[in-house]
């Protein structure tokens, strides 16, 4: 019996040391990584704040190329919320919601992670202004409760978060010097008229190959019925957009071809539809550059007609004015066009 008293009690240290010893480990852990941006502060913050890009930069957001994503609320502003759904067993399902932000300084989320464990965690973006850029700093702020904290003393967080911090904010710098910064915007009013057009109806989700993929099926599949028609073209290339939602991650489109005149009669072959554009008031302002940077120029039209109390009035659309095998992306200028009251 003395045995297994002397063994009950070595097993009882045993097991005590760690439950103490935790009571004497930090619980909190902080990792903080930083890189420097040549473009304009308020222009990186004008990036960051939405949770979409991240897709552009984030090492986690670009592990699995499958995975199921969602957004809720409006991206960019307090409460909007990405979830993530992942097999990916390094990616598992979460959400991630802006909690705070302080406009041009730092952003603030939490992180809840539902697969493959369960965890709260607080992350941020702050930005300050550098020489000849912008200062950005990545943290996350998280805590292993007790007794958990004990794996402190094994787990380095520092060494397991760290390099996929930094490699996220290299990727930033390197998305954002790419990036040609967006010129002053002339948005101005307009009355427009109505013109025919042949159109083709398109889904599509938000990935811009995929976009540009099918508006360039469609301008040959109507293109095509031009020729045979012989119809004279009325201007550039449109694309009408119907729907747009974040939270499906998905677009409705109509690339349409505008023309002098539809004769009556005329044979429509495929997926070719006749309609018209919309005439009368609109907003209308000149994007210059990539077309993945569309976002940004929308962002502003969004912000002016808010600003200044206009209310939309139909769907907007876009025209191309250069071809993109002609022109250089940098170079090339689409006009946007928003129907308003």
């Amino acid at each position: 019996m003395k045995v297994l008293k002397k063994i009950i009690i070595v097993i009882v240290i045993i097991i005590a040391i760690p439950l103490i010893a935790g009571l004497f480990i930090k619980s909190e852990y902080s990792v903080v990584k930083e890189v420097t941006i040549q473009k304009p502060r308020q222009e990186v913050f004008d990036y960051i704040k939405f949770l979409r890009n991240q897709d552009n930069f984030s090492v986690w957001n670009q592990r699995d190329p499958e995975m199921k994503k969602g957004l809720t609320g409006t991206d960019g502003e307090v409460g909007a919320v990405a979830s993530w759904d992942s097999q990916n067993e390094e990616v598992g399902a979460g959400e991630q919601e802006i909690k705070n932000i302080t406009d041009g300084e730092r952003i603030d989320f939490e992180l809840r992670f539902l697969r493959p464990f369960e965890a709260t965690d607080n992350a941020y973006f702050a930005l300050e202004d550098a020489e000849n850029g912008t200062l950005v700093k990545w943290g996350f702020d998280g805590k292993m409760p007790y007794p958990w904290n004990i794996m402190g003393l094994f787990v380095d967080m520092e060494e397991m978060l760290g390099p996929d911090l930094q490699q996220g904010l290299d990727n930033l710098k390197e998305v954002m010097d790419a990036m040609k910064s967006t010129p002053k915007l002339d948005i101005a009013e307009a009355e427009v008229e109505i013109i025919p057009v042949l159109y083709v109806s398109e889904v599509s989700s938000l990935n811009s190959e995929e976009i540009g993929g099918k508006i360039g099926a469609a301008y040959g599949e109507i293109m095509s019925l031009v020729g045979i028609a012989k119809l004279e073209m009325a201007g550039a290339p449109l694309s009408i957009t119907t729907k747009f939602s974040m939270e499906e991650m998905m677009i409705e489109f109509n690339p349409a071809i505008p023309v002098v005149e539809i004769p009556e009669g005329l044979e429509l072959s495929g997926r070719i539809q006749q309609g018209e554009t919309y005439a009368g008031k609109v907003l209308k302002t000149t994007h210059t550059g990539s077309y993945e940077n569309l976002h940004s120029t929308y962002e502003a039209i969004m912000a002016h007609i808010k600003e200044n109390g206009y209310e939309i009035n139909g769907d907007s659309w876009e025209q191309y004015i250069d071809d993109p095998t002609e022109v250089k992306e940098e170079e090339l200028r689409t006009i946007i066009y928003f129907p308003i009251k």
